[in-house]
């Protein structure tokens, strides 16, 4: 019988040494798809726990204050991360803002579209399916749902303006927090950017 209570450091090496050469391992074998969903989980859940985290250390923060500020931050490291792909004088410029908002969304697991509107300056986002209201829900925070969402798309929108020199405007349309069947946002511009800066050439700095 194998006393399992007491093992030195030396007999767990000579355990492990002998289990490697007679091939008595396990890995799990996944695959990529399997590897994504996993992971776009653990980030909804990572999401959650560490607010609900957070406010156990610091029960006088307002939750509402806290996530807010969590997605401002995301917000700015997001928009920094378009503006390298986003080119200002390109005709469809509108459009590649609003694919590039779609593309980070569908990266974390929702379901999202863009939508031409009435020109080429004005598209919409929809959201047809999100996990972020999902976990919202499963830890009793939908109210920081909505207000989360519009606080990164408002960094978002904000810093290319400012990268750029843009106008571009975001507004909410529709939202799953508010009873609706889908979220939807929707952003144009006034102005043509691709025939205002059409000999634009070095952007400033974000």
């Amino acid at each position: 019988m194998v006393d399992l209570n007491e093992v030195s450091e030396e007999e767990i090496e000579k355990v492990c040494e002998k289990s490697l050469e007679e091939g008595d391992v396990t890995k799990p074998e996944l695959s990529h798809e399997q590897i994504l969903n996993a992971l776009m989980g653990i980030e909804h859940m990572a999401h959650f726990e560490w607010r609900e985290a957070a406010l156990e250390v610091c029960p006088d923060v307002d939750p509402q204050e806290l996530v807010e500020k969590y997605w401002e931050i995301v917000g700015r490291d997001t928009a920094d991360s378009y503006v390298t792909r986003l080119d200002k004088t390109d005709p469809t410029f509108v459009r590649d803002v609003a694919n590039s908002i779609a593309f980070s969304s569908v990266a974390m697991g929702e379901d999202a579209k863009v939508i031409k509107g009435r020109s080429e300056m004005e598209y919409y986002v929809r959201w047809d399916r999100c996990p972020w209201y999902e976990y919202g829900r499963r830890y009793d925070a939908v109210e920081e749902d909505l207000p989360g969402c519009d606080k990164w798309c408002e960094v978002v929108i904000e810093r290319i303006n400012k990268y750029f020199g843009t106008d571009l405007k975001f507004e909410t349309i529709k939202a799953h927090p508010l009873g609706d069947d889908c979220c939807l946002r929707r952003i144009w511009s006034e102005e043509n950017p691709a025939e205002k800066y059409k000999d634009w050439d070095t952007p400033i700095e974000p």
